[in-house]
């Protein structure tokens, strides 16, 4: 699941920046297993660009698993952490293409 939200007053700027949380479980095969290792959560502040077609997520906190799957693949530095969102549904290339190619 993922959640964001909008600030209750705008930032200087209109920076278009905002809360968000997001959320899984994934069902693991170890019969070992606690619900802690297979709940995986992030959140942190996006900058949300061009009404929500694209994002850029950058982590504040992090489930023990994912702090984990961090070091384990080096990832300590805060901007190797660091992900974007294109929604590709809303993005409409074809559109854009007409209107650049004049068709």
């Amino acid at each position: 699941m993922n959640m964001k939200a909008d600030l209750p007053k705008d930032l200087p700027l209109n920076l278009p920046l905002k809360p968000y949380f997001d959320i899984v479980y994934s069902k693991s095969n170890d019969v070992n297993a606690t619900m802690d290792d297979q709940l995986f959560w992030s959140g942190g502040v996006l900058l949300d660009l061009f009404d929500g077609v694209m994002a850029v997520h950058f982590p504040i906190i992090n489930s023990t698993n994912i702090k984990f799957n961090y070091r384990v693949t080096d990832r300590n530095r805060f901007f190797e952490r660091v992900t974007f969102k294109i929604d590709f549904n809303r993005l409409n290339a074809w559109r854009i293409s007409e209107n650049t190619i004049g068709l």
